[in-house]
């Protein structure tokens, strides 16, 4: 997830410039992929004990992966907010987003994180 982390500092870094930038697109459209793919990434039952200090994953987050799912994808649902509105090249929507979305990863990491 640190691409994840490292595309929304990007974000926050437009958010943040003086001046006319590029639109991070890029950034925005790798951060709705790489939450649509989080599933994959954990798939049920990966016992990340194997990688202890990757992704500090309890193996208690299998015993309610609906509950998993439904994290994921109101992240995709906040990502792709994330998105459109980093589209639309509104500073202050852009930093509202982001904390919205920021909130979905941290609840996430919040329930399935050590």
């Amino acid at each position: 997830m640190r691409s994840m982390a490292a595309a929304m500092t990007e974000i926050d870094k437009f958010g943040k410039a003086a001046g006319d930038q590029p639109l991070p697109v890029d950034s925005a459209r790798k951060v709705v992929v790489l939450a649509k793919t989080i599933p994959g990434i954990f798939p049920p039952g990966s016992e990340l004990e194997e990688l202890p200090s990757k992704f500090d994953a309890p193996t208690t987050t299998w015993d309610d992966f609906e509950r998993f799912l439904d994290a994921q994808k109101k992240l995709v649902v906040e990502t792709s907010k994330l998105f459109a509105v980093v589209n639309g090249g509104d500073k202050e929507a852009i930093a509202r987003q982001m904390t919205v979305t920021r909130q979905a990863c941290a609840a996430c990491h919040e329930k399935f994180r050590n």
